[in-house]
């Protein structure tokens, strides 16, 4: 069972933004924040996929890519990204797949929210549950999922990764969701709650 995260502390973002401006975090890895990358590239927004092996990052990455012109999307196995990795433009959404089938997965979206700033959270991140209509036992539970999801205020969103036409509603309903930042027009997580 996944312990809950605190929520992040008053202040917070601003000690974190310190850190990714100057020496970063954890042995010299870097806060993902709302500037993390180069400088903006007119047009272009950036996704980030966050997922264990096996969650269909690609699969999606694929069809958001798709479903979304001058959309850049790129895939990681967790945070922190080192230098490296991180893109030419700053990153504009953070999609953090869980599988129902695997506990793993669901270690990797806790443990990457210790590398979100704080600031980064609100419109900008979700959790996106795959496997979540598997009538078997799975290894993570939905009140594992809700845990999180409450603890950081992140909107949830259902759908799969095994077909194509379900694969293409769940960028959609990603794609919904980013735009509420684009446009400022910020949903609550009650209204964003368990899309399908």
């Amino acid at each position: 069972e996944i312990p809950p995260l605190p929520p992040p502390a008053q202040g917070e973002g601003q000690r974190r933004a310190g850190l990714m401006a100057s020496a970063g975090h954890e042995e010299g890895h870097k806060i993902l924040n709302p500037f993390s990358g180069s400088s903006p590239v007119p047009g272009r927004k950036t996704f980030l996929i966050v997922g264990s092996s096996g969650v269909g990052k690609l699969v999606l990455s694929k069809a958001l890519s798709s479903e979304s012109k001058g959309r850049h999307v790129m895939t990681s196995p967790g945070l922190p990204l080192d230098d490296k990795d991180l893109p030419q433009t700053p990153i504009d959404f953070l999609v953090l797949m869980v599988s129902m089938r695997s506990a793993g997965s669901l270690q990797v979206a806790s443990r990457a929210l210790e590398f979100v700033d704080s600031n980064f959270l609100l419109g900008r991140i979700a959790l996106v549950i795959t496997h979540a209509d598997d009538p078997g036992v799975t290894p993570v539970s939905m009140r594992d999922v809700r845990r999180i999801a409450d603890s950081w205020h992140l909107p949830v969103v259902c759908g799969g990764v095994g077909n194509a036409a379900s694969t293409a509603s769940l960028a959609s309903s990603i794609l919904r969701l980013s735009k509420s930042t684009e446009t400022g027009l910020l949903m609550s997580t009650f209204d964003l709650d368990i899309m399908f």
